[in-house]
């Protein structure tokens, strides 16, 4: 993506789709966790609930509830059974 012959950083990038596409009232925690997370996969790598778990140190109902929120916000999608990727 160009923005004024810059060109903007996938993680840039992301972190503007974070906060334009996550509902107004998530928590500045849950933002530092999905940049982290994000950090780590980038757009190339494929996650799963347990990694989630794992990274942000939460049980499996907080970890599904995150990835509802990821994929609701349509900045996860589905890559498998059980995998997810960060969509562009």
């Amino acid at each position: 993506i160009h923005m004024n012959d810059n060109i903007v950083s996938d993680r840039d990038y992301f972190m503007i789709r974070m906060y334009k596409c996550l509902p107004n009232n998530t928590r500045k925690k849950t933002y530092m966790q999905i940049q982290k997370l994000f950090d780590i996969y980038m757009y190339q790598y494929e996650f799963k609930r347990e990694n989630i778990e794992e990274i942000f140190g939460v049980k499996k109902s907080r970890a599904s509830d995150i990835i509802t929120l990821l994929t609701n916000s349509n900045l996860i999608e589905t890559s498998g059974p059980t995998k997810y990727k960060f969509k562009k």
